[in-house]
């Protein structure tokens, strides 16, 4: 038999899940703070947020702008 499961913890609680995700809404900061206290840089932000842009969705298209803008302005 093959064990299933998740293998990063033992306990999935919907209430953990909307203080733990890029809201739509997120200025480049906010998205910036909540990876930083994930312990991830501005480059995971942009290689995660270019895998997403895989599929077609107006969000990740609109955050790998943002991202873009926020770069060249540093």
């Amino acid at each position: 038999m093959i064990p299933t499961g998740r293998r990063d913890g033992m306990v999935s609680l919907a209430s953990n899940v909307r203080p733990n995700i890029v809201d739509t809404s997120f200025s480049m900061d906010e998205m910036l703070q909540l990876f930083a206290t994930k312990g991830l840089s501005l480059l995971d932000l942009v290689v995660l947020s270019g895998a997403s842009s895989m599929s077609k969705n107006d969000f990740t298209h609109t955050v790998c702008f943002q991202i873009m803008l926020y770069i060249l302005m540093q």
